[in-house]
């Protein structure tokens, strides 16, 4: 630490070596004063250190806060001659940072919207999928006929995410998941037991009643229950009524 050269010292001890000689001892006090001869001269040499200490301070400070702009000076001026370089090459002498930044923006938001729309391209898939195998396995359990049935069923359908997972659920004109009446929401199953059980869909499905076992269809036997269906087959009914057969 540099010595401050004080006027007075209790100890010579605690002046350097090389000054102790500035310093005189007074008689009673043990203490020593500073030679009169030099203290003006001290005095400004003490001025002269504290001006340098705070100036040395300053240029400190002021470094540090260059430092963050490079390593170095050359560094520090090479980035200021990009920077310039920058400014010139702009159409109006200065960098059109409004524009730099719309610029970034709208090529941001091209490359959102391309993914949203990838997205959404890969969702309807699914959701097609999910409809149309559930609806073509319930299809066939209740002999309906997927071609005519299908495009019905899809404008009543909807695929849900509930807990990661995608269901697909009956809804109604409003687009709400439709109840089935016992307390829970119909399932395509249900909708499709619906459609076969109404007049206008339930031509899509096989009759229930068909003809089988090899009887033909206008021929007596357990698939008309007995009822006569041709003509003779009628008046042979009559004659037999009529004789009390």
């Amino acid at each position: 630490m540099p010595f401050e050269f004080p006027v007075e010292v209790d100890n010579i001890e605690t002046v350097p070596e090389n000054f102790r000689g500035l310093y005189v001892a007074q008689e009673g006090n043990g203490k020593f004063l500073i030679h009169s001869d030099f203290k003006g001269h001290v005095s400004g040499l003490v001025s002269a250190l504290d001006k340098e200490r705070k100036t040395n301070k300053d240029s400190k400070t002021k470094l540090a806060a260059w430092t963050a702009l490079g390593e170095s000076p050359e560094a520090v001026t090479a980035r200021f001659g990009e920077m310039e370089a920058q400014v010139t090459a702009s159409k109006e002498g200065k960098a059109n940072w409004d524009k730099m930044k719309t610029d970034l923006d709208a090529g941001y938001k091209k490359q959102l919207d391309a993914e949203a729309a990838k997205s959404l391209s890969m969702r309807k898939s699914l959701e097609n999928y999910l409809i149309d195998s559930e609806a073509t396995k319930v299809i066939a359990e209740l002999k309906g006929t997927p071609l005519l049935l299908l495009p019905h069923i899809r404008s009543q359908v909807r695929v849900f995410e509930e807990n990661g997972e995608f269901i697909a659920k009956v809804v109604d004109k409003e687009g709400d998941p439709r109840g089935n009446g016992k307390g829970g929401f119909m399932t395509v199953k249900e909708l499709v037991a619906e459609m076969k059980a109404s007049e206008g869909f339930g031509r899509a499905f096989e009759a229930a009643n068909k003809s089988g076992g090899g009887t033909p269809p206008n021929k007596q036997g357990g698939g008309n229950n007995g009822q006569p269906k041709t003509p003779t087959q009628k008046i042979a009914a009559g004659l037999a009524a009529k004789s009390g057969r």
